[in-house]
């Protein structure tokens, strides 16, 4: 087997924008950067758009460990997942 690996590094803006990222069978995934909706003590948000909904997981730290439950359960069914922006 060939592998490859490439890693994309871009700078964000400091104003909001969209990282589209197009894959070879012509389906999309969006990140939206949205400083603009940035309130008192909130950064503003992050949203990663997938192609279509499907099964997502959550973890916390870099080990795949599960995220704790904050009164919902970790695994979803969704389209559109919304985090705050790191410190902008």
């Amino acid at each position: 087997m060939n592998y490859k690996f490439t890693e994309i590094h871009q700078e964000a803006p400091d104003h909001d924008c969209d990282f589209i990222i197009n894959f070879p069978g012509g389906k999309q995934l969006v990140i939206q950067l949205r400083p603009s909706n940035a309130a008192l003590d909130y950064n503003g948000s992050l949203d990663v758009i997938l192609p279509y909904s499907m099964n997502i997981g959550c973890y916390k730290g870099d080990d795949l460990e599960e995220a704790d439950v904050l009164g919902q359960p970790n695994h979803l069914f969704a389209k559109q997942i919304i985090a705050e922006l790191p410190t902008y």
